[in-house]
């Protein structure tokens, strides 16, 4: 027969006690922290609101740049070596504007003749104070202006070339302009599209000095004037009645005119070479040769 359990002596109990405790979970740093403040949990707040926002700018921007691909894909291959542009303005060091490059040229406040101010302090005595016809001259182009430091246009590349600013061109084309240091024009080179004439001149400031020109009609040659014009030197190819030689014949030579009209014509558009003799009233002294 089994005897009864004994009652638990009291080192049993001690015993089972420090079992018992062996089995309970051990608490990490964290879990025995004391209560939060309210410090804490603000400061935990304020983190939150950190995170929120850095993810909404993440979100952002990631939408921007995707949207950017897009374009860049939708947009056709350039060539990375080639800067694409609308205009150019290059300034000095005093920050005027210089050289503007364009299509069509950037505005520039230094430029004195965009600038009706500017426009009447610097020509208006010049043009007698009047200057209404002055809004019909054209000032843009596409290509390229040189600036001197007054404000002057110096020289013009482009396509039509600009007006000089002292009245419209006869037409419009491609050329190149080079100006005197008031703006003027003393040189240009053109085509004029209109009248299917190309053209370099050489200018003293009171006018045309030196031309030369292919015209439709067939018109070939160099014409040399005097600062008054009354003195004139025409060497080339004319037709009749050309306005270059105000000569009623056709011309392939050497022509000298005054103010009366022709006076000596070297020519050799007849059967033979001739020479002409005219007086003051364009009637024929002398004939050589013919």
């Amino acid at each position: 027969m089994r005897r009864p359990a004994a009652a638990e002596s009291k080192s049993g109990k001690n015993v089972r006690r420090i079992l018992e405790l062996k089995r309970l979970p051990v608490l990490s740093p964290i879990q025995r922290r004391p209560m939060s403040t309210p410090e804490s949990i603000q400061a935990l707040q304020v983190r939150i609101h950190q995170l929120e926002t850095r993810s909404r700018r993440a979100w952002l921007m990631g939408g921007l740049a995707l949207l950017l691909g897009i374009g860049i894909a939708a947009r056709p291959a350039q060539n990375p070596d080639v800067l694409y542009a609308r205009g150019l303005v290059i300034v000095d060091e005093e920050g005027r504007e210089r050289i503007l490059i364009g299509a069509p040229l950037p505005e520039a406040k230094h430029r004195i003749r965009t600038d009706m101010d500017k426009v009447k302090a610097a020509w208006g005595e010049r043009f007698g104070g009047q200057l209404d016809w002055y809004e019909n001259v054209r000032h843009d182009t596409v290509g390229m202006l040189v600036i001197d430091e007054k404000g002057y246009d110096r020289i013009a590349i482009g396509d039509p070339v600009p007006d000089p600013p002292n009245g419209r061109r006869i037409d419009n084309g491609p050329g190149i302009a080079i100006n005197d240091g008031q703006g003027f024009e003393r040189s240009g080179w053109s085509y004029f599209d209109e009248r299917d004439q190309m053209g370099f001149g050489l200018d003293r400031a009171s006018g045309e000095g030196i031309n030369m020109f292919l015209l439709k009609d067939g018109t070939t040659g160099i014409l040399l004037r005097n600062e008054d014009r009354s003195h004139q030197v025409f060497l080339g190819y004319a037709p009749a009645a050309s306005p270059f030689t105000g000569f009623e014949k056709m011309l392939n030579g050497l022509l000298l005119l005054d103010d009366s009209g022709p006076r000596l014509l070297i020519d050799s558009t007849g059967s033979e070479p001739g020479l002409e003799l005219h007086d003051q009233d364009g009637d024929l002294v002398e004939s050589i040769w013919r």
